[in-house]
């Protein structure tokens, strides 16, 4: 007699059972911690919660755990649990208010932020990303003929038959720089006068 086999159609679905249960207790010990010190979910209304946040656990890493220190020491203020744990909690809250955020880092570059704050019709975030990959594929010649286009501070540039204005040009020197790696882009923006 042959034994039937059972079908559970799990298949693409979370494996729940992979987390190390263990340590996510030490890292819901640490949100209980800080619910009982100031508040349930008071981490959420903190000003400027994602730069202090992201500090806290790059503190938490690399002058806690990184410095061997593996719990956040009491005589120095902590509460006698793992760094880690911290930088845990810090990179969830971080990740809760990326969801929130439509998933749009705080640490976005001027130039990304100029892109999707672009006022001429025609040019695009998506532009942008298309002129970056044309720029990723131009030979040293192209590339220095583009980079003199940018330094004309009074000319007008276009890009696919568009003007482009102050913000989307540097965007382009942004993403030029991002190409000549030898090229801070500090001095880029400079020399464009933008």
């Amino acid at each position: 007699m042959t034994e039937k086999v059972g079908v559970k159609g799990d298949s693409g679905k979370r494996r729940w059972r992979f987390f190390p249960w263990v340590e996510l207790g030490e890292v819901a010990d640490v949100l209980d911690k800080g619910a009982t010190r100031y508040a349930p979910d008071n981490w959420k209304s903190v000003a400027d919660a994602e730069g202090r946040y992201f500090d806290a656990a790059m503190r938490h890493l690399l002058d806690g755990y990184a410095s061997g220190e593996y719990i956040d020491d009491p005589a120095k203020g902590g509460d006698g649990k793992s760094h880690l744990a911290h930088a845990i909690c810090c990179l969830l809250f971080l990740m809760w208010f990326g969801n929130k955020n439509g998933k749009r880092s705080p640490f976005a570059t001027p130039a990304e932020e100029a892109a999707e704050e672009t006022d001429v019709p025609g040019i695009s975030f998506d532009d942008f990303e298309e002129l970056r990959r044309e720029i990723e594929g131009m030979s040293a010649e192209q590339l220095s003929n583009a980079k003199r286009t940018m330094e004309r501070p009074r000319t007008l540039v276009h890009y696919h038959g568009t003007q482009m204005n102050q913000a989307q040009r540097a965007v382009a020197a942004s993403i030029i720089a991002e190409k000549l790696r030898n090229t801070n882009e500090e001095e880029v923006h400079e020399r464009f006068d933008i």
